[in-house]
Formats: structure tokens, C-alpha cells, sequence
């Protein structure tokens, strides 16, 4: 049965079991024909030999009819090719990619070039000389992503067609086998450098198909398409989804996912719950019962558990607060107090500065150190207080009492305000809870979608129109509020550009893998965060051009910059020269004279791509500032101070191979 072709259509006829199915009119007017044929040819029968009656009996018992499951059915066959009608699909996308071949006359070569696209996407890859797609090796290549998020689990059928050369000859033929069509789906983050396993992997030279399946949640997957003359691809699910670029994805993970959002409403509806039966003392217990399984408390540990419902009251504040757009009154705070149980709310709601007293109090020195009884004296005061405090809560908590009808009346007039968006402030509740306790995260289902969730700000400047073979292209400061997981990612029309990223608290540059900074966590600190592109045009002129960076983070804020726009155009200052080989290698020393402070860039490169290089800032011959590369260095960022008027010359060391090597140097100073 091998290489067996199947033309199988299924129909509700194979959903019938064996042993309960029943034929269908068709069928059965079908043996009713079979049954007046059986009949006649009984009669013929009658005048024939015994062995041809014998052979008439095995036929016709070989041809019975047999009703198989449907589950059973694949089974018998070694290769099953099932056909997809995408018009059936109420959600689908398609991409074409080719290439054309422009022979000339009085030219035997070929130029590839992208003649058509009907779903065009920016790669996540930096474009090289140019804006345009450019083809790697003889293969046509594409990269896309795909992003789902369902309740449900989701079928994808992803079909792959792939344009190949199939040859004339046996070498040919044999070569094209080697060289068929690729398409790989493996999920991704924009957060993570790691490369996951593929889920999906078609590798042919005709067309083929396969199905997605994926488990409720969200969903990202990056598209890996190859093919040596092109392809065509088809996305179809009956689930909605979002297929193409990184332009056309990427917003959607600024949102929240739908069983984050599921869960957030799940909580405020039982919030509400326990809100509108306040003063029911039959409806209460039960509604906060329905709240304690929304919230799902961790059991395994007291500690963790009174953490989580703290948390929580400070949400449920948070949550009013933001909802008002104020602080809130002395009735509302206690109607909230009583709602969580917490007297603790109460502290987060006085912010008040000192300042001086009406009636002329002298005012109290924050210098002078309390004595051990002003101490206790405080603390006795606080103690009864926070007893008399909790006293009348627990009185106005209690259905039935002329404190709990109060209470319950002010928090229905502002849950009100709550139900006008439900859906944001109750995303903002839950979102509140996550970022405080990280813990509370592992409570929930929607915990494997925040490895999607992402959130990003651009800033892009033009790209400078020069003759020099290296330029600087972005130098700005930000600063980060609090600690937060970033990757920096950029988008030029330059193929060699680099980007480097300073701590400016120590001096120290970040690390990158491949050439591209990794994700980390970056902390706050006081002087901010240098990030830094530099472009090598290999000697060819640019001709304008944006260059963009992406700062990719997992939650808000983001970085913030130093200043309201990003610089563009920076000040020049070059040196040029000739090496004249000497002992100590040094090729040139400079001084540089400052009248006040700058922040520059150095950078050195010389005609010899093989020279290593050492590019040493001296000051009064104490290194303190240097870098090494091989045909060129650069230090991303020194800050000349103008303290002592002059500082001592720049040192340069390199070692070289030639008797002559021909040099460039380049000081760029921010105006």
C-alpha cells in the first residue's frame, strides 16, 4: 500500500459506530439494487457448475460491507491526503514571494529581485544596503509572525507551497531534492535571546499542510520561510488571528491577554458581588466565599497568604483612587476599610507635608532624636488607636447595624463609577496585585502569557549624509524609574551598525551576543543609561535615511529620555596621518583642550583592517579610559572635564605589520 493516493471526503457517514449505525436512503436503495441483482444472478447460478458457485461465494464474501469508525479508518492506510477548502475558514491570510530572473541580451547573468507580495512584513533583522528585501544565497527567504489568543484550543492550518527548479538531467533532479522548500514555526519573544524548538516543520518541493495545535492562552510564533525560486503560503483557523511583520504584531501585546482579562473580571464580579450584598446577612457569606475562590489564595503558607490578601486591599484602594481621580474622603476610606477589613489603607491615603501650624505652634525640628518616652508615649497612642479604629470597622462589617447601612450606601455610589469600564479597572486591579507581588502571578492560569506581553516606544533620527566611511548616528541618556527587563533593537538602512549601551554610574558597557545587546534587567540610577549607534558604510557615500531604535520592555514605564528630542547632528573634529614604525608603537598622541565640560565619542580605524589597536584617554599619564580592537576601536562615551583647564595628551598604541599603515582619527564632540 505504499504511496497509495486516497481521495477522501469525509461526510457524516464515518461518524457512525460499528455496531449502532444504520445505513443511510442512499444506502439503502442501493441494496435494495444489489438485492434484485443477487437475485438473478442466484437464477443463473442455478445452471452453473458447483467450483463456479464456490468461486462466487468467496467473491462475494470478500466484497461484504464493513462499517468502520472513523478513528479506525486512517489506520488501514499507510498514506492519507486530505484536501482543505480555505473559503470554509471565517479567518485567513496568505503570502506570495517570488523571484524573476531579468536576462539581458548581451549579458549571460541573472539579477533575483521580490516581484510581488501579497502580505508585505518588516523582519526582525536589520535590512542591509538598502530599504529593500535582498536575497541570501540562492534561496528566497522571508521571516513572519504569527499571534493568537483564544480562550479555547486553537487549530491553525498552515500550507506551504514552495516554487523549486526541478532539473532536466539526473544530476539535476538529484540536486533539487537537496534544495526543497523549508517553512518552520517556532514560538518566540521579543523579550528572551533563547531559540525554541519548532513546532511545525514542512520541508517539500511541491505542497504540503499542517495543522497548529495549540492549547487556550496566548500565542507567538516566528515564521521561518525558504524556497529556492519562492513560495506561497495559506493561514487558515476558525479562531481569529493576526499573521505578518513585526509592525503589524507587535501592538497587539501591549494589551492584555483575554485570560488575563477573564480572570480580572472573574475577581471585580465577585468584588461587586460582595459590594452589592454588603448589608444582606444571608448573601454576604456566600459572596465572599465567591471572591476567596476568585482570588485563589496560596494554602501552602500563612505568610504567603496574608501577603496575597494585603496586596489586594491595596489594590481594591489603588483601584478607587485611580477610579475618582482623587484621594478619598474620610467616609470613602473608611467605607473601603470596612469593605477589605484592612485599617492599614488608611496610611497610603495621608501624604501630607509639615508645615507650620495656625495658631503659631512652634514646629517640631526632623533632626532631633525622640526620647525613649516620647517612644512609648507614640506607640501607646498608636496601639489604641488602631484598636478603636478596628473596633469600628468590624461594627460597620456587620449587616444590620446604622454604621453598615452607611457604609454600604457610599460603596455603592462609588462602584458606580467602577461599572462605567469594568474591563480597565479590572485589568488594572489585577495588574496592580502582579507588579507588587510576584508571587500572585503563579496563582493564575494567565501566568504563560505574560512571557508575550511586551510593551515599546520608538524614537528614530535621520541618518546623516556624509563621505566618511564610519559615522555616529544616536547618543542619548535615559533614565530608568524602577528596575524593568529591556531589549533595545534596532532598524537602519545601513548594514553595519552597532549599538552600545553605557551604564554611566560605573562606566561600564553592557554585553551583547551577536553583535546585539541582550535582554537585562536595568536598575535605576542617578546618571542614566548612554545608548550609542555607530555605521561603517564601507566607503560608499550615504544617501539619507531613517534610523530607528525600539525600546522592547515588559511593562510601563519604559526608559525615559534625558531630553525632550534626540540629537542629530554632532560636532566633527578629524585627524589624519601616516604611521612611522618606532619602538614603542605608538602611533600618534593629541591633546585636547577644553574650556568646558564635553561629552565625546573616539573613535580610530586605520587602512590596514588587520592592525590590533590599543585607544588609551590619559590623564596626566594615569590611563583612564581605554579600548582595544583590530582596524578599529572605538570608546563609546568619555565625559572631558573642564576642572584643570587641559588635559594631557591621547595616547595611541597599535602594533603593526607594514612598514606604513595609513590612519584616521576621529573626535566627536556633542554640541
Amino acid at each position: 500500500m505504499l504511496g497509495t493516493l486516497l481521495w477522501l471526503y469525509l461526510t457524516p457517514l464515518f461518524l457512525l459506530d460499528a455496531d449502532t449505525a444504520e445505513a443511510p436512503p442512499v444506502l439503502e436503495k442501493n441494496k435494495a439494487r444489489e438485492t434484485d441483482k443477487d437475485k438473478e444472478k442466484m437464477t443463473a447460478a442455478d445452471e452453473t457448475s458447483p467450483a463456479q458457485l464456490q468461486s462466487h461465494d468467496l467473491e462475494k464474501t470478500m466484497l461484504q460491507e464493513v462499517w468502520v469508525h472513523l478513528h479506525d479508518f486512517p489506520k488501514c492506510f499507510q498514506s492519507l491526503v486530505i484536501f482543505h477548502n480555505p473559503d470554509t475558514y471565517p479567518h485567513y491570510s496568505q503570502k506570495s514571494q517570488f523571484k524573476s530572473y531579468i536576462a539581458s541580451r548581451g549579458a549571460a547573468t541573472t539579477q533575483p529581485s521580490v516581484v510581488g507580495s501579497t502580505n508585505s512584513a518588516a523582519s526582525g533583522k536589520l535590512p542591509e544596503s538598502s530599504g529593500a528585501t535582498h536575497m541570501q544565497g540562492s534561496y528566497e527567504k522571508c521571516c513572519d509572525f504569527l499571534f493568537v489568543d483564544n480562550l479555547l484550543p486553537t487549530e491553525i492550518l498552515i500550507s506551504f507551497s514552495a516554487l523549486v527548479h526541478w532539473g532536466g538531467t539526473k544530476d539535476e533532479n538529484k540536486e533539487c531534492v537537496s534544495r526543497a522548500g523549508v517553512l518552520t514555526a517556532q514560538p518566540f519573544s521579543w523579550k528572551s535571546i533563547e531559540s525554541q524548538l519548532p513546532w511545525i516543520h514542512i520541508q517539500t518541493s511541491a505542497c504540503k499542510a499542517a495543522i497548529l495545535s495549540l492549547p487556550p492562552g496566548r500565542h507567538v510564533f516566528r515564521i521561518h520561510m525558504m524556497a529556492p525560486l519562492g513560495f506561497h503560503l495559506q493561514v487558515c483557523s476558525m479562531a481569529p488571528f493576526v499573521f505578518g511583520g513585526e509592525e503589524e504584531v507587535m501592538p497587539h501585546l501591549d494589551k492584555e491577554s483575554l485570560r488575563f482579562s477573564q480572570q480580572a473580571l472573574l475577581v471585580l464580579r465577585a468584588l461587586g458581588g460582595v459590594v452589592s450584598s454588603f448589608s444582606d446577612p444571608q448573601e454576604l457569606p456566600s459572596a465572599s466565599r465567591v471572591l476567596e475562590e476568585a482570588l485563589c489564595p496560596p494554602l501552602h503558607s500563612k505568610v504567603a497568604n496574608r501577603e496575597h490578601w494585603r496586596v489586594f486591599n491595596e489594590a481594591v484602594y489603588h483601584m478607587f483612587c485611580s477610579v475618582l481621580g482623587r484621594k478619598l474622603t474620610s467616609e470613602e476610606l473608611f467605607a473601603v476599610q470596612a469593605l477589605t477589613g484592612d485599617p492599614i489603607a488608611q496610611y497610603s491615603n495621608t501624604k501630607d507635608t509639615d508645615t507650620p501650624s495656625a495658631d503659631g505652634a512652634p514646629e517640631v525640628s526632623s533632626k532631633r532624636q525622640a526620647t525613649e518616652q516620647e517612644k512609648q508615649a507614640a506607640t501607646i497612642l498608636q496601639a489604641g488607636w488602631k484598636g478603636y479604629l478596628v473596633r469600628e470597622i468590624l461594627r460597620a462589617a456587620k449587616p444590620g447595624s446604622e454604621e453598615n447601612q452607611k457604609v454600604s450606601q457610599t460603596l455603592l455610589e462609588m462602584w458606580a463609577s467602577v461599572e462605567s469600564d469594568a474591563e480597565k479597572h479590572a485589568e488594572s486591579l489585577l495588574r496592580y496585585m502582579i507588579t507588587n507581588n510576584e508571587q500572585t502571578m503563579e496563582l493564575f492560569p494567565c501566568k504563560e502569557d505574560e512571557w508575550t506581553r511586551i510593551t515599546f516606544a520608538d524614537y528614530s533620527v535621520p541618518v546623516p549624509e556624509t563621505t566618511n566611511s564610519w559615522m555616529l548616528i544616536f547618543r542619548e541618556v535615559f533614565h530608568v524609574s524602577k528596575p524593568l527587563l529591556l531589549v533595545p533593537k534596532m532598524y537602519s538602512p545601513l548594514r553595519n551598525c552597532l549599538l552600545h549601551v553605557i551604564n554611566n554610574e560605573t562606566g561600564e558597557e553592557l554585553p551583547r551576543v551577536f553583535n546585539r545587546v541582550e535582554p537585562r534587567i536595568y536598575t535605576p540610577n542617578k546618571a542614566g543609561y548612554t545608548f550609542l549607534a555607530e555605521a561603517y558604510s564601507e566607503d560608499t557615500p550615504v544617501i539619507g535615511g531613517k534610523w530607528r531604535m525600539r525600546l522592547i520592555g515588559s511593562q510601563h514605564p519604559l526608559p525615559q529620555l534625558a531630553r525632550e528630542a534626540p540629537a542629530s547632528t554632532f560636532a566633527v573634529k578629524q585627524f589624519k596621518g601616516y604611521y612611522v614604525p618606532n619602538e614603542k608603537n605608538i602611533i600618534c598622541r593629541h591633546a585636547v583642550k577644553v574650556t568646558c565640560d564635553h561629552v565625546a565619542t573616539v573613535q580610530f580605524q586605520t587602512s590596514n583592517a588587520n592592525v590590533h589597536i590599543k585607544l588609551s584617554i590619559l590623564d596626566h599619564e594615569k590611563e583612564v579610559a581605554s579600548n582595544q580592537g583590530k582596524g578599529h576601536v572605538i570608546i563609546p562615551i568619555y565625559c572631558f572635564s573642564a576642572s584643570n583647564g587641559v588635559l594631557n595628551p591621547l595616547v595611541y598604541k597599535v602594533k603593526v605589520k607594514r612598514n606604513q599603515t595609513g590612519l584616521s582619527l576621529s573626535l566627536i564632540f556633542l554640541t
